[in-house]
């Protein structure tokens, strides 16, 4: 015998009784809990998110509107750049953090 092996089992028999098993559903039913509120807490900062990316293209745009309505002829890019817009990486960097920071792992 190479391993030294003298016997071998080929059946393990597992018994849950009652308490096991309530105790198991219970725990079960805390973590499916703790899921779907980790969700909900990350689908809110993203739609927040968006609101605000929305809110600053909405802020941006009556901003250059108004200043467009001033001035005479076509502005320089230099002019334009005095007004603040979130880029489109924000949103993808906010959902990025919220999935980094906030999701639990288990």
């Amino acid at each position: 015998m190479k391993y030294n092996i003298n016997f071998t089992y080929t059946d393990i028999k597992i018994i849950f009784n009652r308490e096991h098993i309530i105790e198991a559903l219970e725990q079960a039913e805390l973590n499916m809990h703790k899921i779907m509120l980790n969700d909900k807490v990350i689908n809110s900062i993203n739609d927040q998110a968006e609101s605000i990316k929305e809110k600053s293209e909405k802020n941006y745009n009556e901003q250059v509107d108004e200043y467009m309505n001033r001035i005479l002829g076509l502005p320089s890019q230099m002019s334009l750049s005095k007004f603040f817009r979130l880029n489109d990486v924000y949103i993808y960097a906010q959902n990025e953090l919220a999935e980094l920071l906030l999701r639990l792992k288990y």
